[in-house]
């Protein structure tokens, strides 16, 4: 007896998306390639504001005054969330290029998202007592 097919919804004509069918490795890969961008972004604003110590010892301490703001400190928490996303995930593609852990891909992607979080709202309480 023939077993029953799971059934996917249609994809969008021209693409390969499938509306509601966003598995956790989409997922995994969307949010690798977001905060690779934010990482990016982030970095070059570091290379700006360090880049200000060329121009004078003023310009400098005005960028670090800029950027010492409660909005910065928030975001510099959020970058240490999003670094740690970013690194779990890359050593779990890293794992599955070798071989190890494909059966547990959710459970590999939720234990990055937890522990990004948890970095994130640890980094969030000790920027709150900073201020």
């Amino acid at each position: 007896m023939a077993s029953i097919a799971r059934r996917r919804p249609p994809s969008v004509p021209g693409t390969h998306f499938r509306p509601g069918a966003i598995e956790t490795g989409t997922v995994a890969f969307i949010f690798h390639r977001i905060t690779g961008v934010f990482l990016t972004i982030y970095l070059m604003t570091h290379l700006v504001v360090i880049g200000q110590s060329v121009r004078s010892k003023e310009a400098f301490n005005a960028a670090l005054h800029f950027v010492g703001q409660p909005v910065f400190v928030f975001l510099d928490a959020g970058l240490a969330g999003i670094v740690t996303y970013h690194a779990l995930n890359g050593l779990r593609i890293v794992g599955f290029d070798l071989g190890w852990g494909i059966r547990r891909q959710k459970l590999l992607f939720w234990i990055a998202v937890v522990l990004a979080v948890a970095v994130f709202l640890a980094s969030l309480i000790a920027a709150h007592e900073l201020l």
